[in-house]
Parts: structure tokens; C-alpha cells; sequence
């Protein structure tokens, strides 16, 4: 790092002394050219850049730096032309009267500014006793104004460019890189330090390569394997690591622990997928590639314990969103029919109606999922992905289940207002599947009005809560639609 540093520092002072040569070059010829002007010889032009003026000499004068390329720090181009005109510059340039500062000049630092309130305009001017070198900067470009003098000096330059900022922040971040380094102890430091205490850092691979060579042992019992995948659990939600631990062979272990008779490993498998599965498709092919939509269909139709149950449908839900292969697999497996009997699970539990929404809620994901694709297409899908979507039949699957009478069968029995979360659910799925399930859905006409009316009330004894009038409105829309096509 120090070597680098100083490379940097030697291209900057070679750069600065190139420059400097240049602008000395330019200072002597303009001084020889208003030599000639005074000894009755021919006036030269004053100087200027297209848009910033590099040394104009007339009354102020300025220098601007602009860089041009990677190889070049900095160049100075200059161009003939006529006197120049001082309200088109792009530098403000102060004097001891208030001036006008016009949009988009870069004005100095240092300079005492008001709003004349009489013009609403910004004003400039030097502060009292205040002259000499002003520096200023604009859009990445930095300059300075000579306030006193028609030419800049060679001293002036000197002067000049030891104020640059280039030079500061070369130092200010050697300053500040030797105190973090007095600050903190290095990686090596801090290993070599904890080795007395008989403590090991290990990056988060070294952690993972070891708790998965663990795994793989045979002499640890269930409640030792449980705690090595509650350890794994707090790594594998980092993309690079979950990736990792399939490439090592540590995914498949897990995925045949589903089938574990012991329920606290097979809720651990469930949890270590989800936080695996959750946006990382190299996880999710790899997954599917080992069958787990096989394991996912079985266990949620076998499970008896509803904590493992809700796990494993998250793990299923973060398999499938956002990806239509999964989707359309899981189809063919028959796994539609299986979401649907979660629904009549027996005993009306806190557990049994969480699970419900859940279930309810990735449905939900999905039509509106394959909407955004299939017709709004608000995301300009390619056109592989747009006809995967196209050739899975999501909705047939659904009716094909029953959802619609799954659907109507929630409303009639929608729980105590501490379950609104579950409310919102139904009648988001009954927004999406209306026009499918109509003939199903008009038996709840009444139930509809019902709830428009009651979450209607709610809001007007709490203004407050947009949460309930947001579900007047869907429930009336769904009222107003069922009679108006029950009319027809």
C-alpha cells in the first residue's frame, strides 16, 4: 500500500511541474505581448479556453485545470480570440462592490454573499481588506482568481499550486490511513493475539468447510447434529456461503433430513432451506436439481407437527416465487391438491389459521406473480421467461382444487378482528379469482356487503387507520361486481 501511495504521489509531482512549466511559458509570452502593446508593437488577444478561461489579461485573471484524460492530469488548451466577454464567463470574478452572480459560475471561496431582496438576485463581492488568490470549484473543475494583479507570477503559480486540493487529500489520507492503522490491529494481529487465549478467528468459509465436515460426522448424536445446523443456519442466509455448502455437499444431507423421525431435525432442514432458497437461484437449481420438490410434496402431506408444516411452506414458498420451472414441477407433482388440504386441517388454533394465510398468501404471490409477467409485463420480461409463464396454467390448477370454495369457505368463517391480516388475504384472493369463481362467489354476496359495512365503521371511529377503509373499498368492489353480474 505504501509503495502504491508513493507512485501516486511521484505521477502527481511530475504532472505539477509539467504544468507549471506550461503556464510559466504562457505568463512570459503575455508579458512580452503587452510589452509590445506598450512599446507601440501589436496587440496580442488575451487568452481563453472554449468555456473556461485558462489566463485572460484583463483587469482579473484566472487559471483553470481541466482534466482530460487518464493518461494526462491535466491540460491547459488555449485559443486566439477577441476581448473577452466578462458577463458569458463561467467564473464569477469578485471586487470590492456588490456584483451580480448569475447561474452557473463557479464562485471563489472566501467571499462575503447577500440576497438583494430588492432584485431577488445573489450578490457578490470581497470581504473587507480581503484580495489575492481566490480558488474555486464546479462540476469536478478547479480554478483560482487573481483578485489584484493583471498576470499571474511565477510565485503566484507556486503559490498556487501548493493549494490544490490533489496535494491535501494525498496527505490527509496517509494521515488517516497511519491512524487506523495505529487504531486497529490487523487480521494477522488479532489472530496471533487470541492464539494465547485459546481462541480461533475463521472466516465465514472456514466456519461453514468445518460445521459441514461436522455434519458429516458419524459420531454426533441428533441433539449435537440439531446444534451444528442451528449454528449453519446463521450463515447460510449470506448468498456466497449458501452457495458454498451446496458445492460441498452439505445441501444434500440437509434435504434428507426432511425425512428425519425426529421433528426438531427435520424443523431445522425446513428452516436451513427457506434461508438458503431466499433469492439465490444457484441454490435453487442446485435444489432442484437434487429433487427437493419431491421432499417438499411428501412432507406436506405427511407432517403432523403445524411448527414444522409453516416451515416447510416457506421453505417451499422461497423455492418457488419468481421462478415458473419450480412452479410448473411442482404442478405436475400434485403439489396444488396439497396446499389445498392445509386448508381443512383439523382444530381452529392460533397455528391452524396462521398456516391458513400463509398458504393463502403464496397463492396469492403467484397470480399476481404471473399477472405482472403474462399481462402487465411491467418488467419486460425476455421472451423465454414471458412464455414459461404462459405455459404454466396456474389458474386451472387452482379450480382444478377447489380454491374457489376454498376461498368462499374462509369468508363465511373469517376469524376474531385480531386475525385482519388473514381477512385482507381472502378477500385479495377473491379479487384475483372473481371472474373465475363468480358462480362460487355470489352464494357470499351478503357476506361481502357485510364486511364493507363493518370495516367501513371501524374507520370512522379511527380516521386514522387507512388500514380499514382500504378493505371497505376491495369489499365493495366485490359486492358491486357480484350484483352487477348476477343481473346480466
Amino acid at each position: 500500500m505504501q509503495g502504491l501511495l508513493l507512485g501516486v504521489k511521484l505521477v502527481t509531482c511530475v504532472s505539477l511541474i509539467l504544468f507549471s512549466v506550461s503556464c510559466y511559458n504562457m505568463v512570459v509570452r503575455s508579458e512580452e505581448a503587452l510589452d509590445n502593446t506598450q512599446n507601440g508593437g501589436s496587440s496580442s488577444p488575451p487568452l481563453k479556453t472554449d468555456k473556461n478561461p485558462n489566463i485572460v489579461t484583463d483587469k482579473t485573471s484566472a487559471l483553470t485545470v481541466v482534466p482530460d484524460s487518464e493518461d494526462d492530469d491535466a491540460t491547459v488548451t488555449t485559443e486566439e480570440e477577441g476581448a473577452p466577454d466578462f458577463s458569458n464567463l463561467d467564473v464569477f470574478y469578485p471586487t470590492k462592490d456588490w456584483q451580480e452572480v448569475k447561474p452557473g459560475q463557479a464562485v471563489p471561496k472566501g467571499l462575503h454573499i447577500r440576497l438583494n431582496m430588492d432584485t431577488g438576485q445573489r450578490e457578490a463581492k470581497l470581504m473587507e481588506g480581503d484580495g489575492g488568490l481566490k480558488y474555486w470549484s464546479q462540476e469536478g473543475k478547479q480554478g483560482i482568481v487573481n483578485t489584484e494583479k493583471k498576470l499571474f507570477t511565477p510565485e503566484d503559480l507556486k503559490k498556487a499550486l501548493k493549494e490544490f486540493r490533489v496535494n491535501k487529500i494525498d496527505d490527509e489520507d496517509t494521515e488517516r490511513m497511519e491512524e487506523v492503522k495505529k487504531k486497529y490491529k490487523s487480521y494477522e494481529e488479532l489472530k496471533k493475539d487470541l492464539e494465547g487465549l485459546h481462541m480461533d478467528i475463521k472466516t465465514d468459509r472456514e466456519t461453514v468447510l468445518e460445521l459441514t465436515s461436522m455434519l458429516n460426522s458419524s459420531s454426533l448424536d441428533t441433539t449435537e447434529r440439531v446444534d451444528v445446523m442451528e449454528t449453519l443456519l446463521d450463515y447460510l442466509h449470506q448468498i456466497d456461503n449458501a452457495i458454498l455448502f451446496c458445492d460441498i455437499g452439505g445441501m444434500k444431507l440437509v434435504i434428507k433430513n426432511l425425512n428425519d423421525s425426529n421433528a426438531e431435525m427435520r424443523s431445522i432442514s425446513s428452516a436451513i432451506l427457506a434461508t438458503s432458497l431466499q433469492n439465490n437461484p444457484k441454490v435453487k437449481v442446485y435444489c432442484i436439481k437434487e429433487g427437493v420438490l419431491h421432499h417438499f410434496v411428501r412432507a406436506l402431506s405427511t407432517e403432523v407437527e403445524l411448527p414444522v408444516k409453516k416451515k416447510l411452506l416457506f421453505a417451499l414458498s422461497a423455492m418457488v416465487r419468481n421462478f415458473p420451472y419450480a412452479q410448473t414441477k411442482f404442478g405436475e407433482l400434485g403439489g396444488f391438491s396439497v396446499l389445498a388440504k392445509l386448508f381443512t386441517l383439523p382444530g381452529t388454533s392460533e397455528e391452524a389459521t396462521k398456516l391458513s394465510e400463509r398458504t393463502l398468501t403464496l397463492v396469492v404471490d403467484l397470480l399476481e406473480e404471473h399477472q405482472s409477467v403474462t399481462k402487465d409485463n411491467k418488467h419486460h420480461s425476455s421472451e423465454e421467461l414471458l412464455t414459461q409463464y404462459q405455459n404454466f396454467p396456474l389458474l386451472e390448477h387452482l379450480l382444478q382444487n377447489g380454491f374457489c370454495e376454498i376461498v368462499g369457505n374462509l369468508l363465511e368463517n373469517i376469524p376474531q378482528r385480531e386475525f385482519e391480516s388473514t381477512t385482507e388475504v381472502i378477500l385479495k384472493a377473491a379479487m384475483k379469482l372473481k371472474d373465475s369463481c363468480f358462480q362460487q362467489f355470489k352464494e357470499h354476496t351478503v357476506k361481502f356487503k357485510s364486511l364493507h359495512d363493518n370495516f367501513l365503521k371501524l374507520y370512522h371511529q379511527d380516521t386514522e387507520l387507512d388500514f380499514y377503509r382500504d378493505l371497505s373499498e376491495v369489499a365493495k368492489k366485490l359486492y358491486l361486481f357480484l350484483m352487477e353480474k348476477d343481473e346480466l
